[in-house]
């Protein structure tokens, strides 16, 4: 039997990017396993294990760590195209266009869907198909339909943040 990797809830915080209580809340769940230990003056303080720390992350994403997603992102041998996100009053739209110009690509949607929508972003990326699933996937208990979603402002955060990765990598290549 493998022994436990034990860390702080310091640094699970830091994994998870996210707070103590969180963290305790997990404890207090039995998500994750955990044991006090006892220093100095019978000062005690809980660590947890590192892999059931990592299950956790693995799952806030959907399935994929952030580290799956920037390694996607700078897979500079893969296709480039376009990710977008679209919004219709609370319903958000997660594509993807390889053309070269993709306004081509939205007016098309709006034809098609004959619907009115605000575009909150779109960038160039590699890997574009790959990404795009990866987000499907990671958000699929809030698909509506089709490629709609029902996102928050942390779902939205977060694919902005993948945005700032795309143009970092895109740099370093």
């Amino acid at each position: 039997m493998l022994a436990i990797e034990w860390i702080s809830v310091n640094e699970a915080t830091q994994i998870l990017e996210s707070s103590k209580f969180f963290v305790y809340q997990l404890i207090s769940k039995g998500v994750v396993r955990s044991d006090r230990v006892t220093r100095g003056h019978k000062r005690s303080y809980h660590i947890v294990s590192r892999s059931d720390i990592e299950d956790v992350k693995r799952k806030k994403y959907g399935g994929f760590t952030t580290q799956e997603f920037i390694d996607a992102l700078s897979d500079s041998n893969s296709i480039y195209g376009y990710l977008y996100l679209l919004k219709n009053n609370s319903e958000f739209k997660i594509g993807i266009t390889g053309e070269h110009k993709p306004k081509r690509r939205l007016q098309r949607i709006r034809n098609k869907e004959r619907i009115d929508f605000d575009v909150v972003l779109a960038f160039e990326l590699y890997n574009y198909a790959e990404i795009e699933t990866m987000l499907h996937k990671k958000f699929s208990d809030k698909r509506l339909h089709g490629e709609w979603f029902a996102l928050d402002q942390q779902d939205i955060d977060f694919i902005k943040w993948l945005q700032k990765e795309a143009q970092t990598a895109q740099k370093s290549t």
